[in-house]
């Protein structure tokens, strides 16, 4: 079973370090930071991480000794020929006696057995101890990294909310003036229609004479409510056109000032 975990801290090389003080420092900090590795590893059942000794960390240097090493060796054996082939001296074999019979290992007691199995049974209480704490460690930075992420979360809702408000109060303000500005045209363009229209009826409207206005308006133009005065027996006219607006235009028409512009029967 494969398991995806972040790799461990590298520690600096040595020759980056300006002074002991800063490489021991750094060692120690490198200490720290792989203890707390393993236990992370622990605490998520991910198998233990393999540290590379010395010689994998320093395949330069450990070359550079294993050279050293065999040259020496080499030398040992060239001097060890020499000496064999100008003073062949018989070698002694010595051997150790054989140890007696009775010399043989003491089976264990059981309080030796006792002492063991607590010492075994309190190794395993303190590996579950830290298994614990290290659970519970890793529990709590989890906690606190989700409280973390929750309220970036939150703060980057409640900043994209605010600039959609922003936008959307922007787009509603823009179409209010486009909206203003089409309803303000329009009035304009209805009220130079209506002056338009309102000139080409009081060029229609207007006239000359009296005798221009009887061919549209035979019995004349008044005021609504206007009566006609008359003198002596003759008849008043009663069935001119009430308009005060084409009364308005052709007022200079009204000579006997009665609110009737060439009344006619």
């Amino acid at each position: 079973m494969s398991h995806s975990f972040p790799p461990p801290p590298k520690r600096r090389p040595w020759w980056k370090f300006k002074s002991t003080a800063a490489l021991v420092d750094d060692r120690k900090q490198y200490r720290t930071a792989i203890k707390a590795y393993d236990r992370r590893r622990a605490a998520q059942g991910v198998p233990p991480f393999k540290h590379p000794n010395f010689f994998r960390r320093h395949k330069i240097l450990s070359a550079i000794a294993g050279f050293f090493v065999f040259i020496a060796l080499i030398g040992q054996i060239g001097d060890g020929t020499t000496a064999t082939m100008a003073d062949p001296a018989p070698v002694l074999a010595t051997t150790a006696p054989p140890a007696p019979a009775s010399a043989s290992v003491p089976a264990p007691t059981p309080s030796n057995t006792a002492a063991v199995e607590a010492e075994r049974k309190r190794a395993e209480k303190a590996r579950k101890a830290e298994e614990r704490a290290a659970a519970k460690k890793a529990e709590e930075d989890n906690r606190k990294v989700a409280a973390e992420k929750k309220k970036r979360d939150e703060a980057a809702a409640k900043k994209k909310a605010a600039e959609k408000k922003k936008r959307d109060e922007a787009a509603a303000k823009k179409q209010a003036d486009r909206e203003k500005t089409k309803r303000e045209d329009r009035e304009r363009r209805e009220r130079e229609q209506r002056e338009q229209d309102q000139a080409k009826a009081d060029t229609r409207n207007t006239v000359g004479n009296c005798d221009d206005m009887h061919e549209t308006y035979p019995h004349g133009v008044g005021q609504p409510g206007a009566t006609d005065q008359t003198r002596g027996s003759t008849r008043p006219v009663t069935n001119f056109v009430r308009d005060a607006d084409i009364y308005n235009l052709n007022s200079g028409s009204d000579r006997d000032d009665d609110g009737i512009a060439c009344e006619a029967l």
